[in-house]
């Protein structure tokens, strides 16, 4: 029964290579009591194995090598945890069952003395022997594992030790004090520290960019948010064994798209790692509400890592909100007492907000008294190769123009579709019945201006009219047939055709009466 750690252990490939599982360490517990005995019990078993994918780094050259490190409770105190826990084991296998219960010696609610003082009192109701014996306040040859460390001899007997339950993993030389005379923990002021961790938001079209804590999107368009943490190894107490933990809430216009989620460790030597994380290193919850929770669980294991990102993709559904922000929120929850892992405190929560824009067009006849239903358009914008990029049904684009999609106007003559800011062009390619094709298309260019992350004007550009402020974050664009040509350059001919006909005609037959009345006088005057 293995548990996989969320962190990876980084150490020198050549101990390790040597000594592989069986790596041992040796604990010398100081200041305590005089002719103090002690003894460890070994509540969880850990593994080392050499994971070769985790070496990813172009650099990487095994002096320092990656190792994965494996946690499994010591079946000898399995009923005692599970009377500690009062876990349901019911359709659990015994892997899930040993996850669960690391994960609660680990990472438990309770403080980590108190789940010490509890476990020490079930081990001696069920009277269990000792794994390890301290000579002269040492522990030598220690298996690598998870301990409970216990004063025996003489006052204070049943004194637990140190962190109550040390965790030696990645440590050869450990020197802990005695719970009783260790000194208080004295907090940091509260005044600002540039040693407390933080976290910073942004949110960029493409993956990585950093440089922008607003956007604006089309629906469905996907959209990348990054949190990267700062200062999160300089707090020199919580180098080892430290967990934080990413809260991060999504708004219910945005949906969190499956499998995105990244991790980019930043190491001191200036190179990084990064994978997508699995599903035991965080829980995406989907409220009732529409908004989904993301919560990721990190581990400091080692101090080469100066920095975390987290990088993933959310795209925008019909419950986006237009013209406002669709504001995504997170904080970072991480250890406050290096004595205390139950003691926990929070960054600042920082957001990065995304927004769309309607583009709502109302086509009608020249004198915009009527509607026109049936004309259907094609929406077009061009790349940064000068290619057209066709709107396609979801959100997407391309530059297969037979793919587009068909706007196409209602019974009221409109149509819509939700952008971001740029400029587009609108071309119609079928005219209702009895009018004809616009003789060029139309540009439309939308202008957004963000202050603190708030929208504070959207301006609407058509062709080479003045721009016009739009409200609420919708554009509304008219298109109307061009009056007063023979042959209108758009829109329905209506009468006008029939007047020119009706106007020949009558010429025509002006003309032949004339002539007929000049071969009558003609006649008569030749008689």
């Amino acid at each position: 029964m293995k548990h996989k750690l969320l962190a990876i252990i980084i150490v020198a490939a050549l101990l390790l290579g040597l000594l592989g599982n069986a790596l041992a360490s040796t604990i010398t517990i100081t200041d305590g009591n005089e002719n103090a005995g002690y003894v460890a019990y070994r509540l969880l078993d850990l593994y080392t194995e050499q994971d070769p994918e985790l070496c990813d780094v172009p650099t990487h050259t095994h002096t320092q090598a990656c190792y994965a490190h494996y946690y499994s409770v010591n079946d000898k105190y399995l009923d005692i945890l599970l009377d500690l826990t009062g876990l349901d084991t019911t359709d659990l296998t015994d892997d899930e069952i040993s996850d669960a219960l690391v994960d609660y010696i680990r990472d438990g609610g309770a403080t980590i003395r108190q789940i010490a003082d509890t476990i020490y009192a079930l081990i001696k109701a069920a009277e269990l022997p000792f794994d390890l014996e301290a000579t002269d306040a040492v522990f030598d040859s220690v298996p690598q594992g998870y301990y409970l460390i216990i004063e025996t001899t003489p006052a204070g007997v049943g004194e637990t030790v140190s962190k109550a339950m040390l965790d030696t993993m990645g440590q050869l030389d450990l020197e802990i004090m005695s719970k009783d005379l260790q000194p208080p923990y004295t907090p940091p002021p509260e005044d600002p520290n540039p040693y407390k961790p933080d976290i910073v938001k942004y949110v960029g079209g493409a993956m990585y960019e950093t440089d922008k804590r607003v956007t604006s999107a089309s629906l469905s368009e996907r959209v990348y948010f990054t949190i990267k943490t700062s200062n999160m190894l300089e707090n020199t107490e919580m180098a080892y064994g430290a967990a934080f933990t990413l809260y991060d809430a999504i708004p219910a216009g945005l949906t969190y798209v499956s499998g995105t989620l990244r991790i980019r460790l930043y190491r001191e030597n200036g190179t990084t790692y990064s994978r997508i994380l699995s599903s035991g290193d965080f829980t995406l919850t989907v409220n009732e509400d529409g908004t989904s929770s993301l919560v990721v669980y990190g581990r400091n294991e080692t101090t080469k890592y100066v920095s975390w990102e987290y990088t993933y993709a959310v795209t925008l559904n019909e419950n986006v909100l237009v013209g406002e922000a669709n504001a995504n929120r997170a904080y970072l929850e991480y250890p406050s007492d290096p004595y205390d892992p139950a003691a926990r405190s929070v960054t600042q929560t920082r957001k990065a907000c995304v927004y769309t824009f309607t583009l709502r067009v109302l086509k009608t006849n020249y004198d915009e008294t009527l509607p026109l239903p049936g004309a259907k358009f094609l929406l077009y914008r061009y790349n940064a190769s000068s290619q057209k990029e066709y709107y396609v049904s979801g959100g997407n684009w391309t530059t297969n123009r037979n793919a587009a999609r068909q706007l196409t106007s209602d019974d009221e003559g409109l149509f819509e579709a939700n952008l971001a800011e740029g400029t587009f062009y609108l071309e119609e390619i079928y005219a209702p019945a009895g009018y004809t094709l616009l003789g060029s298309d139309v540009q439309i260019i939308l202008d957004a201006t963000f202050t603190d992350q708030e929208l504070t004007q959207l301006l609407l550009t058509v062709n080479s009219e003045p721009p016009a402020s739009c409200q609420n974050g919708i554009a509304e664009v008219l298109i109307s047939d061009t009056a007063g040509t023979i042959m209108p350059d758009a829109g329905g001919i209506g009468t006008t055709l029939f007047y020119i006909i009706g106007a020949a005609l009558m010429l025509l037959s002006a003309a032949a009466i004339v002539f007929v009345i000049a071969r009558k006088k003609k006649r008569a005057a030749g008689q």
